[in-house]
């Protein structure tokens, strides 16, 4: 899993332009069954999370001029569920997805519609002229091909 992790760094890193200076020397602290009880996924997901995390560290670093880099791999996955831990002091949280978003059917397939920011689900309904009602956006979705919509 680390290797997983050093290579998917090394990898962007290099794609970020950053090939000529390689990132400053990184320390993954690892506790797989924590890591993998708070984000459990049949994707390495855990991996996606530390190495996102240790990209930008080592770009920090690399910007301080920082001897080394250290992630906590439990910390990285905290950082992605973050929305699960957090409140708002007598306010209780918003839904987790927007009424709109979610998979839809298509005349060849399947689309799923991200709908959770107002701009986003503003974008969908103005691109597929429908009204923000499930039914109609499911109506329309399906005379239109994936690759259209």
């Amino acid at each position: 899993m680390k290797d997983d992790t050093r290579a998917l760094v090394a990898s962007l890193w290099a794609q970020l332009g950053s090939a000529d200076r390689p990132c400053p020397p990184l320390t993954l602290e690892d506790d797989t069954d924590a890591v993998a009880a708070l984000l459990p996924s049949v994707y390495a997901v855990d991996t996606f999370a530390t190495a996102t995390v240790a990209l930008a560290s080592c770009a920090l670093a690399d910007l301080a001029r920082a001897p080394a880099v250290n992630v906590d791999r439990r910390h990285a996955a905290v950082a992605f569920r973050s929305e699960r831990y957090l409140e708002r002091v007598g306010q209780a949280l918003p839904a987790l997805w927007d009424p709109v978003a979610g998979d839809y059917r298509t005349a060849d397939g399947w689309v799923r519609l991200h709908t959770n920011y107002p701009h986003h689900r503003a974008a969908a309904l103005h691109a597929l002229d429908v009204a923000e009602d499930r039914s109609a956006i499911t109506a329309r979705l399906a005379t239109l091909s994936a690759e259209d919509v």
